[in-house]
């Protein structure tokens, strides 16, 4: 299933770009690609709003355009204003800091904006020989009003005012010339959409001129008079081989862009954030940035409460969406989602969609469950309160050929409760447990069925064991382990802390004498006793105890069989793990349909394991393992 990559960037990407990135590459001389770089260079100029400026295109992504326009602006103990309106404003300060820059930080509340008043009143009390912008910090969503600054900087001609545009350009109105922006930078994967790779940048006069103040500067290939002959004379000039394929490729991006027309794409990036804004709100979603300084490239969203921040985007992702979870103070507080690029109004109806469904309860097994057999079950979810549902899924009647064939899988099931989205979170949680609703059956009073007899039956086994020994040498350790469906944990644990001499795991396997089932398939048969098992997939059991408890099933006239189960493993082979290694063996009760609502145990075999171990605790002092 492809999924829907609503996140801030990468975007999604058109097939044509696609096309042009899959182009035969070249060499950067061929005068094929020297037409298409210079080309792809005017269409960046274009695209920032300005006709002297000197655009650039390196190899790299947003942060290295960062450091490019850092390092050639400012040499160590230079003066810089950055004004962060989130994590990527605070990125400036990290770079800066790394080349001995002076660093001074005007930063708003995370969500909302330093104003452009405060801005120049910090101008006028020193001089800065540059100031940094994101013009769009994509933590927040907070838009910074560009304009204003701009105008604001034609004070203090002596500083480089460098603009981060990666959650900007191409998607929001820049007009680097009218504004007094000197150095614009942005990458490939936001609103140009096309695949990340590239770093954009474009310096006017004043920016080169700056750069070439400085001399020599503490930097190579980010040096942009080391890259300037190459921009100005593709074909004549050398110094870093292009990217051929990503030049291909934000060539075509550059020409969707202006084919559809700037003034146009702003629009529609402007309706496209408010169709998410509106609809998110009406699904009591709140936005962390107020309406005056939201972006329309990203969405910043605050989470209800009693929604789980991973959980809620898994189920998003499970549902074909991916989303981005909030970074640095508002990592599990916010969701973020992306409308730039190359997307239409109809992701937008997909995404809200899918969050619209959340009514609806998707669920994660903790235990092992085959698929099939949860349909149509009734179950009762333990929140707040505990409530009655039934596990649903798509109707058979809409089902195409092909997923009639199609084994359904957990994350395509739900469970519906009968009640709308803002009924279920007020009393459900992520988190919160699901049972079946199943209740204990006897059948022609020698079988028993029920939902979780894996392993209900093995501390069954355990207790009614422990209370039949008479007289028992050793020390006996009994312990009810969790966690086995996921790497034996609760074994790891308790072993550990015990540090057992010999152990023995409860538990049930499979008897698959049922239609179906070739005779060499059958690994244990109801109703021949209990099964002594001699490996699985965790373990093989160790001769001498296996040995032994066979010995003490037939001095005692007790029924049993043995088991190899490849497909499966136990406690024991966490317990076999144990620091030096410990001697350990399964005991196990025969059950069909393991891993369904309607396990099936003989109650003669659950009576032959509780005998065994029991006998096995009175006379462990004899064996030798």
């Amino acid at each position: 299933m492809k999924k829907l990559m609503m996140i801030p960037g990468p975007t999604p990407v058109d097939q044509s770009i696609l096309n042009a990135l899959s182009k035969d590459t070249v060499s950067h001389l061929d005068p094929e690609f020297v037409k298409i770089l210079k080309e792809t260079l005017e269409d960046l100029k274009t695209v920032a709003m300005t006709k002297k400026g000197q655009p650039f295109i390196i190899p790299g992504t947003g942060t290295l355009g960062m450091e490019v326009a850092i390092v050639n602006s400012l040499k160590k103990g230079d003066r810089l204003l950055v004004v962060s309106h989130g994590f990527f404003g605070d990125r400036f300060v990290e770079i800066a800091q790394c080349y001995g820059i002076e660093v001074e930080v005007l930063a708003s509340e995370w969500g909302k904006i330093v104003e452009p008043e405060e801005i120049a009143r910090k101008l006028k009390e020193k001089k800065f020989d540059a100031i940094t912008l994101s013009h769009v910090d994509t933590s927040t969503g907070v838009c910074a009003p560009l304009k204003e600054i701009g105008e604001i900087l034609k004070q203090f001609p002596e500083t480089i005012f460098i603009v981060d545009g990666v959650c900007a350009t191409g998607g929001i109105e820049e007009r680097m010339a009218d504004w007094g922006i000197d150095i614009l930078f942005a990458g490939n994967q936001k609103a140009f959409g096309v695949p990340p790779g590239l770093s954009n940048l474009v310096f006017n006069e004043k920016a080169l001129e700056r750069r070439n103040s400085l001399g020599k500067i503490s930097a190579f290939y980010m040096d942009v008079n080391r890259w300037l002959p190459v921009m100005r004379d593709p074909a004549g000039a050398y110094f870093s081989t292009h990217a051929i394929n990503m030049v291909y490729a934000l060539h075509q991006g550059l020409k969707i862009m202006l084919a559809e027309g700037l003034d146009e794409r702003f629009k529609k990036y402007e309706r496209l954030a408010s169709a998410f804004q509106s609809g998110l709100k009406e699904l009591g979603f709140n936005m962390l940035a107020a309406e005056e300084i939201r972006a329309n490239t990203v969405s910043t969203i605050l989470y209800p409460a009693g929604i789980e921040d991973l959980s809620f985007r898994e189920k998003l992702y499970e549902n074909g969406v991916l989303v981005s979870a909030g970074k640095g103070v508002l990592a599990g507080k916010i969701f973020r989602l992306g409308h730039m690029g190359n997307i239409s109004e109809n992701e937008v109806v997909a995404t809200l969609s899918i969050i619209e469904k959340e009514g609806f309860i998707r669920f994660a097994p903790v235990g092992g469950f085959d698929p099939k057999t949860l349909i149509a079950q009734r179950v009762v979810v333990h929140g707040m309160k505990d409530i009655g549902g039934v596990i649903g899924t798509k109707p058979i009647h809409i089902l195409s050929e092909e997923e009639r064939k199609k084994l359904p899988k957990i994350k395509d099931l739900f469970i519906d409760v009968g009640m709308k989205k803002d009924e279920v979170s007020k009393i459900v949680r992520p988190g919160d447990f699901v049972t079946l609703d199943r209740n204990f059956m006897e059948l022609n009073n020698k079988i028993v069925t029920a939902k979780a007899l894996d392993d209900r039956a093995g501390v069954y086994v355990m207790i009614e064991a422990l209370k039949r020994i008479k007289d028992y040498y050793v020390d006996i350790y009994a312990v009810a382990t969790v966690q086995e469906e996921v790497g034996c944990r609760g074994a790891i644990v308790s072993s550990f802390s015990v540090e057992p001499d010999v152990g023995i795991a409860l538990d049930v396997t499979i008897a698959s004498d049922i239609p179906g089932t070739k005779e060499e398939e059958v690994a244990t048969t109801l109703g021949e006793g209990t099964a002594i098992s001699l490996m699985d997939s965790h373990t093989i059991s160790n001769k001498k105890l296996v040995d032994f408890l066979r010995t003490l099933a037939e001095e005692n006239k007790i029924k049993y069989q043995t088991d190899i189960l490849l497909g499966g493993g136990t406690d024991a082979g966490a317990m076999q793990r144990n620091k030096s290694g410990v001697p350990a063996c399964t005991l196990s009760i025969p059950t069909r349909y393991i891993h369904s609502v309607v396990e099936m145990c003989h109650k003669e075999d659950i009576e032959n394991s509780i005998k065994l171990m029991s006998k096995f605790l009175e006379n462990a002092h004899k064996g030798e393992f």
